[in-house]
C-alpha cells in the first residue's frame, strides 16, 4: 500500500498496458509508479511550474512588509481554494481572516496567484511576534480542480471524520492511483477490495472460458466495467442486459471454476 498522494497514473492503467495480470506485483508496480510522479513533482518544482494534481496542505508566507496597511501576499505556488487564512500565524493566538474579507486574484480564473484584503474590511495583513511564516494559508493547491463524475459514496464515509475505507456505487470509475473529490476534501485511492452485494448466482456456470453469461437477482447492483467475485473466480462485467451480465472469465490472475446456484 502506497502513501503518496500524488499518481500520474493508476495501477491498472499499468497492467492493462504491459498485459500483467494478478495481484502479485501489484506493490512493485506501486512503488515503480510512485517513485515515476514524484520525480514529475519534483521536476515540475525545481522550474517553478505549477502541479497538475491537486494537493491540500497549508503553506507559510514572511509578512509583506510595506509602508503602511498590508493588503496583498504574492505566492509562489497555484492556489486553488482557501479553507483557513490566518496572520501572525506563529503567534500563540493567530488571527484568522474570515473569507467576506480578502480576495483570491486574478479574478475569474484559476489557479490564484496573489491573495488581496478588501479595502472596504479592517482586515490587514500584520506580522505578530516575528515577521517570518507569519501568514499561513491552508487550501488546495495545484494547477487545476477539473473532475469528472466518479458515481455515489456511502454514506459511513461521508459521516465520518476517522473512516479510511469507502463504498462506491461504480468500482469501474475509480482505480489504485485515483485522487477523489468528496465535497471540498481530496481522498487518495491506495487499494481496493470486493463489496459483498448480498446476491446469488441464479444459474449454474462450467469451467469454459467461453461461459460468459452469468445471471444475477438484480443487474442494477452491478455496472459495466466492474469485476465481480464468484467464489475465487474474478469476472470482468462486459455488459448487462437486464439481470443477465456477459463477462470475461477467470481475470486478475483467477482460475477458471464451475459455479453452482
Amino acid at each position: 500500500m502506497s502513501t503518496a498522494t500524488r499518481w500520474y497514473t493508476t495501477r491498472e492503467s499499468v497492467k492493462a498496458a504491459v498485459g500483467i495480470s494478478g495481484a502479485e506485483k501489484n506493490a512493485l508496480l506501486d512503488s515503480y509508479i510512485e517513485a515515476a510522479s514524484e520525480g514529475v513533482e519534483r521536476l515540475l518544482e525545481s522550474r517553478g511550474n505549477p502541479r497538475f494534481i491537486p494537493g491540500t496542505e497549508t503553506r507559510l508566507y514572511p509578512w509583506p512588509q510595506v509602508a503602511g496597511r498590508s493588503t496583498i501576499v504574492y505566492l509562489k505556488a497555484d492556489l486553488l481554494s482557501v479553507t483557513t487564512l490566518q496572520v501572525a500565524a506563529q503567534d500563540s493566538s493567530p488571527t484568522t481572516i474570515v473569507a467576506a474579507d480578502y480576495f483570491l486574484e486574478p479574478v475569474n480564473k484559476l489557479p490564484y496567484r496573489r491573495i488581496e484584503i478588501d479595502l472596504s474590511s479592517s482586515s490587514s495583513f500584520v506580522s505578530g511576534d516575528t515577521q517570518q511564516r507569519s501568514i499561513s494559508v491552508a487550501g488546495s493547491w495545484g494547477y487545476s480542480n477539473a473532475t469528472k463524475a466518479a458515481g455515489a459514496i456511502g454514506a459511513q464515509f461521508a459521516a465520518s471524520t476517522t473512516a479510511t475505507s469507502v463504498v462506491c456505487s461504480d468500482a469501474s470509475l475509480v482505480d489504485v492511483g485515483n485522487t477523489l473529490l468528496i465535497e471540498s476534501e481530496q481522498v487518495f485511492v491506495s487499494e481496493r477490495s470486493t463489496v459483498d452485494t448480498a446476491m446469488n448466482l441464479n444459474d449454474t456456470l462450467v469451467a469454459l472460458n467461453n461461459d460468459v453469461t452469468v445471471t444475477v437477482g438484480d443487474g442494477a447492483a452491478v455496472n459495466q466495467g466492474e469485476v465481480i467475485l464468484i467464489e475465487s473466480e474474478r469476472m470482468l462485467i462486459e455488459s448487462i442486459s437486464g439481470n443477465d451480465l456477459t463477462v470475461k472469465r477467470a481475470v486478475d490472475g483467477s482460475t477458471l471454476a464451475a459455479h453452482s446456484t
